[in-house]
């Protein structure tokens, strides 16, 4: 105790501990710099990052068998395509988005994998759906220059685990956008962890249509943004993240107050599907939540008769 109260021995210790802490305040000031710069660099070298061609994605079928009796879910996708082109500047609420949603087996799937082909093969038979030929042409581009992206939550889109920790979901849709624009998924770490917060769907867009800008044929024509997302059921904690989720759609595609967002003055509509083994009344409110206006597409279960005539015209 002497010791302790010894004036000269009080100010060896402080002039000692003083140099310490200065030394260890500059190390963690640098160290902390330096991620900092590292970060901002990742994020700068993110961007910089141009494909070679743009994404024309759609789940892979294990069996190629002929579509039959799919003709009013066909008619409901070309429904929303060719209005939310049409209705492209107008309000929110004249935008459409095409949900199904039901039983496992029932041809879900299958109809995302076609979606495009079909649009493209729709519109180059329906000249007189458009009020003239210019309109027409322009429709027939935006789908055939389109860009078609497949989330699916069950591979290679799942969430991970600091994703489903953090329930932080704000950026789920954009991350994943970007990843397959760069013809990779998420899992594949194309993105580095620190960074996936900062790809909101507004600056995804913004990138996307600097892609665009760069490498693709006529940038300046308006061209269809396929939004295809599958297994939206796998989203943890129940409906509250789905909905979350949904309503990041209608983000994508208007701002909060009603203005037309990145994607539209980035010369894009947007033609989203959103499916799902999940209950009906998951997803009653899909309007509310992303205001857009819900068109249903049904997959109804083939019958013995159907069953009989694809196996049949797989035969032949």
């Amino acid at each position: 105790w002497n010791l302790f109260f010894d004036r000269e021995l009080r100010t060896f210790v402080c002039l000692c501990w003083f140099p310490f802490n200065m030394l260890s305040f500059a190390f963690f000031f640098i160290f902390v710099s330096d991620n900092l710069a590292e970060n901002k660099m990742n994020l700068v070298e993110l961007w910089s990052k141009i494909p070679l061609r743009l994404p024309v994605q759609a789940p892979k079928r294990t069996k190629a068998f002929r579509i039959i009796q799919r003709e009013d879910t066909l008619n409901g996708l070309f429904e929303i395509a060719k209005n939310n082109y049409q209705k492209r500047k107008m309000e929110r609420s004249q935008h459409k988005i095409g949900t199904s949603i039901g039983a496992s087996g029932s041809g879900k799937t299958t109809i995302l994998c076609i979606a495009r082909d079909e649009l493209i093969r729709m519109a180059r038979e329906r000249a007189a759906a458009f009020q003239g030929e210019e309109e027409y042409k322009d429709f027939v581009f935006s789908l055939e220059n389109s860009i078609s992206l497949s989330i699916n939550f069950k591979s290679g889109d799942r969430l991970s685990e600091i994703e489903t920790r953090s329930h932080h979901i704000s950026s789920i849709l954009g991350s994943r956008i970007y990843a397959h624009i760069q013809g990779k998924t998420l899992e594949q770490e194309v993105i580095p962890n620190s960074q996936i917060d900062s790809l909101r769907c507004s600056a995804v867009m913004d990138y996307l249509g600097k892609v665009v800008k760069q490498i693709a044929p006529e940038p300046t024509r308006v061209r269809a943004l396929i939004l295809l997302i599958d297994e939206c059921q796998l989203l943890p904690y129940g409906e509250d993240y789905l909905h979350q989720f949904v309503s990041q759609i209608g983000g994508l595609m208007f701002t909060e107050n009603n203005n037309a967002s990145s994607a539209t003055l980035n010369n894009f509509y947007v033609i989203p599907i959103i499916c799902g083994t999940i209950r009906d009344s998951a997803l009653n409110n899909i309007g509310a939540l992303t205001g857009l206006t819900p068109i249903t597409l049904p997959t109804p279960i083939f019958t013995e008769d159907s069953i009989k005539q694809i196996l049949l015209s797989e035969k032949g």
